[in-house]
């Protein structure tokens, strides 16, 4: 029982490693080796990263349905991951359907869907999602900010923040 607890570990950490070392392909690979009924919120994240990382649709959708079967899809972290990947692969209604299921939302939520909309060049909606998200009491901080600015292509006059 404890050479199989060792080897979920070390895989647990591989597939973290290569996710966080932007080695999607190799983070793929092993994170489908991993017996499902072992997996936590933070594995199936870093695979939906590495899909991300490669813009690809299928194997993220196949971890999204694997996140519904564990009864994780509305986790924080799975949830706001998979918002970055639809983001990522240009899927902004798949990437709505989800956002609309995270609560309580937090910034990391609204960041990863404002960006998805602004790699689509779609600066009067991440416009729109910043008000929203004020009026749902949030405030976006410097790096919410830099990062949305910075996927879109022309960013509108955003003087109203400061009302």
């Amino acid at each position: 029982m404890l050479a199989e607890r060792d080897d979920v570990t070390a895989w647990n950490s591989m597939v973290l490693g290569y996710a966080e070392n932007k080695q999607a392909a190799l983070c793929l690979e092993l994170f489908r080796e991993i017996p499902p009924q072992v997996l936590d919120a933070h594995r199936l994240a870093a695979a939906l990263e590495a899909c991300g990382s490669l813009a690809s649709l299928e194997p993220g959708k196949a971890t999204h349905a694997l996140a519904c079967r564990l009864g994780m899809e509305e986790s924080l972290i799975v949830g706001t991951s998979l918002v970055d990947f639809y983001g990522k692969c240009g899927s902004m209604v798949d990437a709505r359907l989800v956002f609309d299921g995270i609560f309580p939302k937090k910034l990391a939520a609204w960041t990863a869907f404002m960006e998805g909309y602004g790699r689509q060049g779609s600066s009067k909606l991440v416009t729109e999602l910043l008000c929203g998200m004020e009026e749902e009491g949030f405030r976006p901080d410097a790096k919410t900010l830099a990062s949305v600015i910075s996927k879109c292509d022309s960013f509108p006059d955003y003087s109203w923040w400061n009302q």
